[in-house]
Parts: structure tokens; C-alpha cells; sequence
């Protein structure tokens, strides 16, 4: 026995560089109150960085050593360090005279270069500071206090033509980290970029601590301030170094006091001990010789209470591409076997930005009490979320049936170019309750009234390598007044596997909004899979598109049975419906029109307009299936013109078939309504689908060729040859002088279709011909005429015709249809004539 929950309005996320899930009340309370803000940043102490020493190089100038960061790698050890410079006096500094040196305090000098980013000129002019920056490959066992830095100047009257500005030991009293509860302002010329870190947050998942910081930027200069490209790490006590992903925008602009916050995110093995860690920020120069230079690091804590997990009925903030967006849970389904658990997620973005964001490929997956997790499935297309328009996605996971919550819903960013280990970007606390299961049909109560909804049936139709799945959406009013067509959207699985949403398409069969008391109408979900794909249920999660862009659940839907289009019997008319779009299709005549490589399977229709207006008929699709179970794509020619009410025209559909095609009486026709993109296609669209099949079984072909020219019948024309004389005019060129007489019927109302004769010498082992158009619209005497006893020349041409026709002919009359024929009748003549001279 099945059991089935439901739960809505737990909120889910995925897509970005970055998520910053927070508790609904906290985002609120952080827009409502300013107050807060105040209090924050009154609690916080400024750290001004420790200077190393101070080298005066007159009275009133002076250089500084400050800033001294260390840079770890695989292969090596590296010290930053940067020289402030003060002019304080009335001409410039060259400071291209001027040069720093490190040493290890044991013994040991380190070759220093100078960062790519410096003042080339080294000019540091009167009353105004400069700053250059310098680094050094060190021993990887040196710590700070095993370093001594000096300045050195080039003298070229001291000995050695150098003279020692100064030189310091760090000593341990030098802290370059910022401590927790301060603030930093890192400061290059006039700009000044105040920093915090706040608390950071940690999830145990599965031998990983997944950890997530938030880092404030806050331009406090005078000036825009353009943020580097920042890159960010975290710096374990044992000396690990991982680095983290940033939702950080390159480039930023920060205008004066304006404040971004950076969500930073990343994986460590719980086997690292996260005590004393701290952040790193580094920052990737521009250039050819582009390298990461420290620019700050803080001392980093960890906050008793994880933001991680989002709770049930919130709303997700974050942030997609530096947009932000609102992502949550609206339906969640619990399908509980005996074997297992299905679970069912729909999941709506809302893009509260000023651009259109496409997600990125997340993995997402459920995790049980006790740490264990499940893959959740999502489509594969990249899915776009427009400014204003909610959008949303189908998720899907199993579990054992024996597992028991709470679940917890990870959304997992993959390893990429950029990321080179996965992380958690969020999680959310899932609920199950309310039971409830697939259907087949429910009743359905909105704003306007009572339904009831079913899924009456599913049809497989071929399509090229393909098959088409339709899946037929009933919707009845079952109130006692007229009520409006719920707008229903569709998430479709097979065998419990979900189908791509773009690859779903969802349209209404009647072009109405209102449904009278009683009254039914049809959605069709459709998609296409390989034609070797077998399944066999369907189920559908269906939702009605309601005010805006919100979405009410309606309920899963199942179906068992899938059917083959509807058999229509050849002397039977098959009905198409929907209003304003009425019309019947019987069956005419199948031939098989033959041809030099392969021949054409054809069949023709009377299709009829059964409104009451003229219309332009509903455009078909269709494909031959053969006996042996083979489908060819037909060639539907679909009418353009308008045709009256009652009108008739002619519908043709041909298909090219190898040589080897019998035609034995089981062949069918599978024909429906064309759609495109969602939607009815013209007559002179490109379907890409097509609905409400049926299948009419072909007899057998039905060429019948007449010993005679007369009664030669091709829709809707009937002709008679009354004489057909050949005179030879040379030894390659035949004028056929022919006297008929050609009927129109009146079967048709509307004939768009061109008609086409081939006239055919044969003889001597030789076919020479020439196509004659019927009715062509210049009438310049060279294709055939309606009426009583007319006359036409027909010029053929071909090398040595003279032999062909000296021991008597045969005339041949085929129809010509793409360059294929089929005779329609054949006479042997026996004299011919040369024209005197």
C-alpha cells in the first residue's frame, strides 16, 4: 500500500556563486533597522595594523616597514612586505636609489623583487606618501620573528657604494592579524576600504566541515573605489590552506560610504582542526606578471549557531551572478512505498534583480539523521530566471523506507575551473505531513470554482529516431455557472524519472478562456523520447499559474496506459473537434509513384471546413507505418488558402520509400494536428509535434493503368486522348501532336497543388519524355486546358529518337508528382511522320 505527504513552504536553493540563506526575520530585521547597524559598528574597535619600525632619511622624511604577510603554496614560502614612504620634505624622493633586503635571523639572505604594481618611477614627490610593495621566496620553516628586514641606499660616497638606512627583527609583540570584533581599513593612497569578518558558520556533512563566512566591504574614502580582484583563503593553525569562493562581482565600484557584503564558502575535512584559523585576503594584480599579494588577514571565530539551515516555511536569500534572488519549496512530496521513498520537490526562483540570471548546475541532495545522503534529480537544462517572472524546477530523490528524518536538503556546488573543491552552498530542513497520493482525476477548487481534473489519456506517436509522449489534461466545470480555465503547468516523470522542463511543452486544445456548467476541455503535456525508451506509467505534478507569477499545487497524476492513435476506418470521416477549428478528413486514393532510386508513397485526402466561417484548415503531420512495424515521415501538403464553410480541398501526404516497399494492405497512416512550439502550427510552419492522432490502414495500391488513353483519372481532373501522332523532325528531336479532351469535377473547392503529366515515347528498348503542366497559370500553349477537343505539342527530345519510333511506339501518360510517376494509362501506335522539305 502506497503512502503519500505533502508539505509547502520550505525553502530550497540553488544557483550561484554564492547563496546567503538567512533566517526570513533576520534579512527583515537588517532592512528594517538601521539602529542595528549602528550598534554593530559601535561595538566594533578599529585596528590600525602594526608598523614595524620607522626609518627617518632626514629630519622630516621617513620610510616604514609595515604589512608583512606570508603567501603559502605547494612548492613554496613567500614574504610580502611593503615600504611606506613620507616626503615631508621640499623636493622629491628618488626612490629608485633606495632598496630593502631580508635575512634570516640565523643566517641566510633571500633575493627580494619588487611587486609589478609599484610606482615605476619611484618618484615620491614633496608632502605626499607612496607605498611600495616587495616579496621574497623564504624557507618554508621561517616564522615571522626568524626574519630581519633591511633598507638599503645606494651612496655612492659610503664604501661599497651602499648605506645602511635601517634594519628591524620582527619581534613577537608584531600582529598582522586583524582580531575578531575589529575592523580593518586597508588603505592604498586616498582610498580607504574599511573590512570586517563577521562570525563564521560551520556544517558537519559527511567527513567535511562546510563552512561559510561573510565578509563587509565599506568604501570610507572620498572617492569610488574599485575593488581588486579578491582572492580569499582560509589558514588552518597546522598550517593548511584552502581556498574559498567568493560571490564577489569583478569589477566592483564601491561609491562613498557605500557597503557590500561578501558570502565566502568552501569544504574542509573534519579531520582539520578549525580552532585558530584564519582568513587570508589576497588580492590578483593586473598585468603580464599578475601574482596574489596579501592585503590583510583576520583572526577567525566560529558562531554557536549555524546559519546553514534554513528553517521550514522561509524563504531563501542569495545571491545568482551578483543578483538577488528569493528561492523556496512549493510542494514537497513524499511517495512511500513498501520499497521506498519518492520524493517530489518544486522549487520557485524569484529574481528580485535587475537582470536575467541562468543557475548553475548544482548538485542537490537529501541527508539523513545520521549524515547519509541521496542524489536529488534535476533537469539538466540550463534554466534562466527572468526579472519579474517567477520560474520554477522539479527535483526528485528516493530513500529507504526505513530511514527517518529530519531530512536535510544540501545544495552542493561541484568542482569546476574555479572551485577546485565542492562545497555546500546551503541547506534547508525538510518536512513531510498531509497524506495524499498520485491520481488519475480530483476535484479541484480555486477562486473561481470546482473542477475536476483527470488525465483521460496518453498516446505514443512516432517522430523521426523519436516517439512522442501526449498526455491529455481533462478539466471539467463541475459549478452550475460558467467558470475560467485554470492555467495549468506541468512537471512530467517517467517510471518515476523526471523529464527535462524544456523539454515539456503544455497547450490548450481549444483556443477558449471560459468553461459553460458541465463543460470540458483538454490541455496535451507533450514531450518526445528515443523511440527504443520503454516505460510504463506517466505521472504528472500539476500546478495552476494564479495571480502574477505564483503557482497553487493541483496534485500528482498518474497514468498506466499508453495507447496507439486511434484506428479510423477508409470509409470512415475522421472528426477534428475543438472549436473553432472544426473539420473532417476522408480517405480518397494510395498509389505508389515510381522512381529512378526509390519510389513515393502517397495518399489524398478530402479535408472539409465544418465551421461556420471560412477558415484556413487545421495544418496535419503525419507518418506511414509499414506492416513490419517501420515509420516513414510524411510529406504533409497543408492548404494556405482560406476555404468557406462546408469547402473541400484536396490534402496529400507522400513519403519516399525504397524500392522494396510493397504496398500489401497493411500499411497505415498516422496523421494528427500539427503543433509548434506550444502552439497550433500554420500550414506553412515547421512542426515540431503533432496531437489527437489517428490512423487510417491503406489498402492496397490502388495504380490501375488503362490499356487505352481515356477515363486517365488524377484529382480532380479525368482526361481522354483522342489521337496522339508523332512526327520525327530530326534524329534526336519528336513533336507529339496530341487532341483530348480534359474534366475538372467540382469535388474540390480550393486546389493548391499544381497537377503535373508525364508524356512518354517508348520503343526499342528506349523512354524519352517531357512534363506537361495541367492548368499552369501562364498559359503560353504548353500545358493542358480544360475543355472539349483541345490540342497540344508536345517536344520531345533524345539522342537517336528515330529508332525508338521506326518499328512503332507506345504512348505513355503517367502522373508526375516530385519527379516520381505512375502510369496512368498507355497506347501502341505504329505510324509516324517526317515532314517534306
Amino acid at each position: 500500500m502506497k503512502k503519500f505527504a505533502k508539505t509547502t513552504g520550505a525553502a530550497f536553493l540553488a544557483g550561484s556563486m554564492l547563496l546567503l540563506p538567512l533566517p526570513q526575520a533576520a534579512w527583515a530585521a537588517a532592512a528594517d533597522s538601521k539602529a542595528a547597524s549602528v550598534t554593530q559598528a559601535q561595538a566594533l574597535k578599529p585596528f590600525a595594523g602594526t608598523k614595524l619600525k620607522t626609518f627617518m632619511i632626514s629630519a622630516k622624511s621617513y620610510i616604514q616597514v609595515k604589512d608583512i604577510f606570508f603567501q603559502y603554496d605547494n612548492n613554496s614560502k613567500k614574504v610580502f612586505f611593503t615600504l611606506l614612504v613620507y616626503n615631508g620634505d621640499k623636493h622629491a624622493i628618488d626612490f629608485t636609489y633606495y632598496y630593502p633586503e631580508v635575512f634570516a635571523f640565523s643566517g641566510g639572505k633571500f633575493t627580494v623583487q619588487e611587486h609589478p604594481d609599484n610606482k615605476k618611477s619611484g618618484i615620491v614627490e614633496p608632502s605626499t606618501t607612496e607605498e611600495f610593495k616587495y616579496y621574497a621566496n623564504i624557507n618554508s620553516s621561517l616564522n615571522y620573528t626568524d626574519l630581519v628586514f633591511k633598507v638599503q641606499k645606494i651612496d655612492f660616497s659610503a664604501p661599497g657604494y651602499t648605506r645602511l638606512i635601517g634594519q628591524a627583527a620582527i619581534t613577537t609583540a608584531y600582529q598582522n592579524s586583524v582580531p575578531s570584533k575589529h575592523y580593518y581599513i586597508i588603505r592604498k593612497g586616498n582610498d580607504k576600504l574599511k573590512t570586517y569578518l563577521q562570525p563564521g558558520s560551520k556544517l558537519a556533512v559527511s567527513g567535511d566541515h562546510q563552512v561559510r563566512l561573510r565578509f563587509e566591504m565599506e568604501n570610507v574614502g572620498w572617492m569610488t573605489y574599485t575593488v581588486p580582484n579578491l582572492q580569499f583563503y582560509i589558514l588552518t593553525k597546522a598550517g593548511h590552506m584552502v581556498k574559498l569562493t567568493s560571490d564577489l562581482a569583478n569589477p566592483l565600484n564601491l561609491q562613498p560610504g557605500e557597503k557590500v557584503v561578501v558570502t565566502l564558502s568552501g569544504a574542509i575535512k573534519s579531520s582539520i582542526d578549525l580552532n585558530g584559523t584564519k582568513l587570508i585576503v589576497q588580492a590578483v594584480s593586473g598585468g603580464e606578471q599578475a601574482i596574489e599579494t596579501p592585503i590583510a588577514m583576520y583572526n577567525l571565530v566560529w558562531d554557536t549557531a549555524s546559519s546553514f539551515i534554513t528553517g521550514e516555511n522561509q524563504k531563501a536569500q542569495l545571491k545568482v551572478s551578483d543578483n538577488a534572488m528569493e528561492a523556496g519549496i512549493e510542494t514537497l512530496y513524499v511517495d512511500r512505498t513498501e520499497t521506498q521513498n519518492e520524493w517530489t520537490v518544486t522549487l520557485k526562483w524569484t529574481n528580485k534583480g535587475d537582470t536575467a540570471v541562468t543557475l548553475p548546475k548544482y548538485k542537490y541532495e537529501l541527508m539523513d539523521s545520521r549524515g547519509v545522503r541521496y542524489p536529488v534529480e534535476v533537469p539538466d537544462a540550463e534554466v534562466q530566471v527572468v526579472p519579474g517572472i517567477d520560474k520554477e524546477i522539479i527535483g526528485s530523490a528516493v530513500t529507504p523506507p526505513t530511514v527517518d528524518g529530519p531530512f536535510t536538503l544540501l545544495v552542493r556546488y561541484p568542482k569546476d575551473e574555479t572551485n577546485p573543491t565542492e562545497y555546500v552552498a546551503a541547506a534547508f530542513k525538510l518536512n513531510a505531513e498531509q497524506a495524499t497520493g498520485p491520481v488519475e482525476g480530483k476535484k479541484y477548487r480555486n477562486e473561481y470554482g470546482l473542477y475536476q481534473i483527470s488525465v483521460s489519456r496518453v498516446e505514443r506517436l512516432p517522430w523521426g529516431d523519436q516517439d512522442l509522449i501526449n498526455a491529455y489534461v481533462e478539466i471539467e466545470n463541475l459549478g452550475s455557472t460558467s467558470q475560467i480555465i485554470p492555467q495549468i503547468t506541468a512537471a512530467l516523470k517517467l517510471n518515476g524519472i523526471n523529464v527535462n522542463e524544456q523539454d515539456v511543452k503544455i497547450m490548450k486544445i481549444e483556443d477558449k478562456i471560459m468553461l459553460g456548467a458541465k463543460e470540458k476541455t483538454s490541455y496535451v503535456v507533450t514531450t518526445k523520447v528515443p523511440y527504443t525508451y520503454t516505460f510504463n506509467e506517466l505521472t504528472l505534478n500539476l500546478s495552476e499559474q494564479t495571480s502574477g507569477e505564483a503557482k497553487a499545487t493541483i496534485g500528482l497524476f498518474r497514468a498506466d496506459k499508453i495507447s496507439p492513435a486511434t484506428s479510423v476506418s477508409i470509409g470512415s470521416k475522421h472528426k477534428i473537434d475543438s472549436v473553432g477549428r472544426r473539420a473532417s478528413l476522408e480517405f480518397l486514393n494510395t498509389y505508389v509513384f515510381e522512381g529512378k532510386d526509390d519510389d513515393l508513397l502517397y495518399a489524398e485526402f478530402k479535408y472539409s471546413n465544418d465551421e461556420t466561417r471560412s477558415k484556413t484548415l487545421p495544418a496535419l503531420k503525419a507518418y506511414f507505418k509499414t506492416s513490419d512495424g517501420t515509420y516513414f515521415e510524411a510529406d504533409v501538403v497543408n492548404v494556405k488558402s482560406q476555404l468557406k464553410s462546408n469547402g473541400t480541398t484536396l490534402l496529400a501526404a507522400k513519403a519516399v520509400v525504397p524500392k522494396t516497399f510493397v504496398s500489401d494492405g497493411n500499411v497505415e497512416l498516422v496523421i494528427g494536428e500539427a503543433i509548434e512550439n506550444g502552439q497550433y502550427a500554420k500550414p506553412d510552419g515547421t512542426p515540431d509535434g503533432y496531437i489527437s492522432a489517428v490512423s487510417f490502414k491503406l489498402p492496397k495500391n490502388q495504380n490501375v493503368a488503362k490499356e487505352e488513353l481515356v477515363d486517365l483519372s488524377f484529382r480532380p481532373y479525368k482526361l481522354r486522348i483522342h489521337n496522339a501522332f508523332a512526327v520525327l523532325s530530326d534524329a534526336s528531336n519528336v513533336r507529339l501532336d496530341i487532341r483530348y479532351t480534359l474534366d475538372k469535377t467540382a469535388e474540390f473547392d480550393v486546389l493548391e497543388t499544381a497537377r503535373k503529366l508525364y508524356v512518354e515515347l517508348e520503343g526499342n528498348h528506349l523512354k524519352y519524355g517531357k512534363t506537361v503542366e495541367v492548368e499552369p497559370k501562364q498559359d503560353d500553349g504548353s500545358g493542358l486546358k480544360v475543355g472539349i477537343e483541345q490540342e497540344i505539342r508536345v517536344e520531345i527530345q533524345g539522342q537517336n529518337i528515330a529508332n525508338l519510333i521506326y518499328n512503332g511506339y507506345k504512348v505513355n501518360i503517367y502522373e508526375e508528382i516530385d519527379g516520381y510517376k505512375r502510369l496512368l494509362g498507355s497506347k501502341t501506335n505504329n505510324s509516324f511522320q517526317v515532314p517534306v522539305p
